[in-house]
């Protein structure tokens, strides 16, 4: 699971790390009604964008902090001073030329292996 960078998600919702489950659903709930992208339909474009932003923090944050398995997660990473875990790393691009090469390697050698047993 990924965390997002400098975001306290306890900040985010206005709640102690102590709260319990009761109290960060309070204030997620209190959050959502005030910044709920439909309250800003009739808004100027900059300011029902603004909410739509603070909108998915709180949401973000409600959704780690409501799952025990996520929040443990998410208050050990804290702990340990790391906002998020290392990103799997993406695998090299190749060529299609290249990747021709390794599948008719490959197929060399799953033959050769066949014919040695």
């Amino acid at each position: 699971m990924e965390f997002v960078a400098d975001e306290d998600y306890y900040e985010v919702l206005g709640v102690s790390p102590e709260a319990d489950d009761a109290e960060i659903r309070k204030a997620y709930k209190k959050l959502a009604v005030k910044l709920h992208p439909d309250r800003f339909v009739d808004k100027p474009s900059a300011e029902r964008e603004d909410a739509q932003h603070k909108f998915a923090k709180v949401s973000e944050a409600y959704n780690v902090l409501k799952d025990t398995e996520k929040r443990n997660e998410y208050d050990f990473m804290r702990r340990m001073g790391v906002s998020s875990p290392d990103p799997e790393p993406e695998a090299p691009t190749i060529s299609p030329e290249e990747a021709a090469k390794r599948r008719e390697m490959a197929e060399k050698r799953f033959r050769h292996g066949i014919a040695l047993q």
